[in-house]
C-alpha cells in the first residue's frame, strides 16, 4: 500500500520535472537555418532569376513555434545569404516581405514565408530560395540608351526641310506591365537619353511625334520595345525618329 502511494506522489513530480525540462523552439541550441533571397522584376515578372540576382541587406524574419510577432531578424549578406543559428528542435518560420505579383499596383506587399522543422540537435537546414518582387529600377544593374532624330517636313509632309538630333525632347518609358508612364527624362545636347538601375525585364520606349500619314492632328507615340535578358546589360537602341 505505501509502495503505491508512493507512486502516485512521485508520478505528477515525474511529469511536471519532464514539462519543465522541456524547451520549446527558440536559442539555446546548436542548430541552424540558412538561405539564399533572390529578386525579380515586379513589373515583368515572367522574366526568370538566376544566381547573379541576389537581393543583398535586406531584412530576414524569424518567428519561434506559434509566435506572430517576429523573435529576431537578420540582414543578408552580399551575396543574397542568411543564417540564424544557435536554434533548439521546433517550427520556426523565415520570412520577408515583396510586393505582391498578383498585384497591379506597386505598393501592395506580402510576406514570402517558409515554415521549417527542426527534428535533431546540431541540425543544419537550408531552406529552398526565397524570392521576393521589386520594383524594375529598385537596385537593377542595367541601362537603355538611346537618341531622338527629328525630321523637320513642310505642312503636307512631302519634304524635309531639316533634321538633327533633337535637345529637350521628353523621352518616356513604361517599364513592363506597368499602366501609364513609369518614367519621363529629357534628351541631352546631342539627343541622347539613358534609363538607369534597370532589372531584367520587357521595357518600351516612346516619343511623341506628328503624324505624317495625317490620319490625326494629335502627336502618336513612335515605340521601340526593349528587352533586358542580363545584369550589367546595357542595351543602345536604334535612333528614334520622329516628324515635326
Amino acid at each position: 500500500m505505501k509502495y503505491w502511494f508512493k507512486i502516485l506522489i512521485i508520478m505528477p513530480l515525474l511529469v511536471l520535472f519532464f514539462y519543465s525540462c522541456k524547451k520549446d523552439a527558440g536559442e539555446g541550441g546548436g542548430a541552424s537555418i540558412s538561405g539564399k533571397l533572390f529578386s525579380k522584376n515586379f513589373h515583368s515578372p515572367e522574366a526568370p532569376y538566376t544566381e547573379d540576382d541576389i537581393e543583398a541587406d535586406k531584412k530576414i524574419y524569424i518567428t519561434y513555434g506559434d509566435e506572430k510577432i517576429p523573435d529576431d531578424d537578420t540582414r543578408t549578406g552580399i551575396d543574397g545569404s542568411f543564417k540564424f543559428s544557435y536554434l533548439r528542435k521546433g517550427t520556426y518560420n523565415i520570412f520577408t516581405y515583396s510586393l505582391n505579383p498578383a498585384s497591379a499596383s506597386d505598393d501592395s506587399e506580402i510576406p514570402v514565408i517558409q515554415t521549417v522543422e527542426i527534428t535533431k540537435n546540431n541540425q543544419q537546414i537550408t531552406l529552398d530560395d526565397l524570392v521576393i518582387y521589386e520594383k524594375a529600377d529598385n537596385n537593377g544593374s542595367s541601362t537603355i540608351r538611346g537618341r531622338v532624330f527629328v525630321k523637320k517636313y513642310i505642312s503636307s509632309f512631302t519634304f524635309v526641310v531639316d533634321s538633327f538630333y533633337v535637345a529637350d525632347e521628353d523621352v518616356f518609358a513604361v517599364y513592363g506591365r506597368e499602366f501609364g508612364i513609369s518614367k519621363r527624362i529629357r534628351t541631352s545636347h546631342d539627343g541622347s537619353f539613358e534609363f538607369s538601375n534597370l532589372r531584367k525585364g520587357t521595357y518600351s520606349i516612346y516619343v511623341l511625334s506628328k503624324d505624317k500619314e495625317m490620319q490625326t492632328s494629335t502627336n502618336i507615340p513612335v515605340l521601340k520595345e526593349v528587352k533586358i535578358t542580363a545584369n550589367n546589360q546595357v542595351v543602345v537602341m536604334p535612333d528614334i525618329v520622329i516628324a515635326k
